[in-house]
């Protein structure tokens, strides 16, 4: 005897979950964009290590000659005092040009000290 055919369903092909493939995407990116930060930021801290290296360098040259360098005639009365003390007469202009020609310039002093603050600590 014949039995009759029953029909067979048929699953249909499963398919891929595209939110995983999203996420699986995007996560990556995010990874590839942490590490090129941390790259970077590695890179900047050798080249500002490297910058500050050489300042710390050009500083103790400067203070090497400092030591036998002669002081100039500047004094700290006078001319000076009269510009830079509170209330003065003189103009802004006046003190950053009279700025401007004594920066950089060495003297020696014997001055009182006033106020001290303490900085870091």
């Amino acid at each position: 005897m014949n039995t009759p055919a029953i029909p067979q369903m048929q699953q249909p092909p499963k398919k891929k979950n595209g939110c995983m493939i999203a996420l699986a995407v995007i996560g990556g990116i995010i990874v590839l964009g942490l590490g090129g930060c941390m790259l970077l930021s590695g890179v900047f801290v050798a080249s500002v290590k490297g910058v500050a290296d050489q300042e710390a360098v050009k500083q103790k040259e400067r203070i090497a000659t400092l030591a036998t360098a002669a002081p100039s005639e500047l004094r700290p009365d006078g001319d000076l005092r009269d510009k830079f003390t509170f209330g003065s007469e003189f103009t802004d202009v006046q003190r950053e040009n009279t700025e401007k020609e004594i920066t950089g310039k060495i003297v020696e002093w014997t001055l009182t000290v006033y106020e001290v603050r303490r900085s870091g600590d």
